[in-house]
């Protein structure tokens, strides 16, 4: 007689039966079938026998030498900065030996104010 107005079931929030429309998945080959299209396109005018998704299959075949890169132009140049840094990072690491590293560190550590030191605790 205690639990007769429990509900069972799972959870139902305000406005939860509305479910979210999941988007199109992109399928990688054919986007790049796509990528491989656009360039027959640009380079010369496409004859009858390119529309055939035989052939199109068989062109992507052919150029499986190189990879179709499907990044976006501002996705290459973070790419091409972060890579730039990390080189730049790494050189200037180089530079100084673990001596020089360790000097520097401590100099900084003991210029820092006494704010940051830790405290003593109890009598002594």
């Amino acid at each position: 007689k205690m639990f007769q107005n429990v509900q069972k079931g799972k959870l139902n929030l305000k406005g939860g039966d509305a479910k979210k429309k999941k988007g199109k998945k992109r399928n990688v080959e054919e986007m790049a079938v796509a990528v491989v299209e656009e360039k027959e396109t640009k380079g010369k005018s496409s004859s009858s026998s390119s529309s055939d998704p035989a052939t199109k299959k068989e062109k992507l075949e052919l150029e499986d030498d190189k990879p179709v890169d499907l990044r976006t132009p501002a996705e290459k140049r973070y790419d091409e900065e972060m890579k730039r840094r990390g080189q730049d990072r790494h050189s200037k690491i180089a530079k100084q030996s673990y001596r020089e590293r360790i000097d520097k560190f401590n100099l900084a550590v003991s210029q820092l104010t006494e704010h940051y030191d830790i405290p003593k605790v109890g009598p002594g």
